[in-house]
């Protein structure tokens, strides 16, 4: 259910709301449907870092990943058709080689990952905290690379920033309200289907957008820059806003480093980890855990009776065990 969630978020609410924005402010031809492009572009690769430092849940992420860059191969030329030809009645060649090379990067990269795991396990902590490292050394190497285009981020007035950026913020808000309250996904889960819907393969969307707008590359580049600036900007605040409120992994009561840089994930078999299900806990996390609240159930491998009115999805402490669902 979760990836299904997902899934729909990246390439039904996120274009959609692209769609919006571009109605709303009256952009042009080559600002909307740069934008659009953006918007119908998922599988980002830093989508997976985020979630790693927030302690979101990684292999929902990873796995949303791979599905959403294979399906980009279909679901880009549909959302292009519907959105773009419908808007400004011009159709837009995708660069299929680019399209195929992503998907070709990003299957091998998740197979070599999965190899490692299974074959080194004690390597995952180590191989962790270099990917975290190496995943900020990059987003730091893209914010510089903006500023050296010919259309940099800041020469565009704040109305322009804000209305590139309104997908972004509106697609992760509403992503997580709807998993989390509506479908009752895992909190952990749910603030990775929220990351998964607004971070955008930014690259991708720029090497469509400097095929089709050869004449004002320039501008067009700029679209998926601001984009991919707002981006951090969004969901860096989010993720810590996630970790106070419980809905992570690591309990908001650890230190700063330990959640940026612990490993918290399902199947760490951490002691303080929260909403892990492998591992029956004896009572609810302490900052969860009211003076009159029950003992949690041990049906951590099974799906709450929603008639049952003692099942945790009913009772007082409801935030402590949802079911896991990949």
């Amino acid at each position: 259910r979760g990836i299904v969630m997902g899934l729909v978020s990246q390439f039904v609410l996120l274009p959609f709301l692209g769609f919006l924005v571009v109605k709303a402010f009256d952009l042009d031809a080559v600002a909307g449907i740069t934008l659009l492009i953006t918007t119908t572009s998922p599988g980002g690769g830093f989508s997976g870092l985020f979630c790693s430092l927030a302690n979101a849940d990684l292999a929902l992420s990873v796995a949303m990943t791979t599905v959403s860059t294979v399906l980009c191969m279909v679901m880009m030329p549909l959302n292009v058709v519907l959105y773009i030809r419908s808007t400004y009645g011009v159709s837009v060649d995708l660069p299929w080689g680019s399209l195929a090379v992503t998907v070709g990067v990003v299957v091998l990269a998740v197979a070599i990952g999965l190899s490692l795991s299974y074959y080194r396990p004690l390597w995952k902590t180590n191989l962790n905290r270099a990917g975290t490292v190496c995943g900020v050394a990059n987003v730091f190497l893209a914010a510089g690379s903006s500023g050296s285009s010919d259309t940099p981020f800041w020469s565009h007035p704040p109305s322009f920033m804000v209305a590139i950026g309104l997908p972004c913020f509106v697609g992760l808000a509403l992503s997580f309200v709807i998993s989390k309250a509506g479908l009752r996904i895992a909190p952990p889960q749910a603030v990775a289907i929220s990351i998964e819907c607004c971070y955008q393969n930014t690259a991708l969307a720029i090497t469509v957008a400097l095929s089709v707008f050869k004449k004002d590359a320039g501008y067009a580049a700029g679209i998926p820059l601001i984009y991919g600036m707002a981006e951090p900007a969004i969901i860096a605040p989010f993720c810590l806003i996630a970790w106070r409120a419980g809905w992570t992994y690591c309990p908001p009561s650890q230190s700063f480093a330990n959640f940026l840089l612990g490993n918290w994930q399902v199947g760490s078999h951490h002691p303080d980890a929260l909403w892990q299900e492998d591992e029956p806990m004896s009572s609810p996390p302490p900052h969860v855990r009211g003076p009159e609240s029950p003992a949690p159930s041990r049906n951590f491998g099974r799906s709450p009776s929603f008639n049952d009115p003692t099942s945790p999805v009913h009772s007082p402490t409801k935030q402590q065990v949802y079911p896991q669902m990949h």
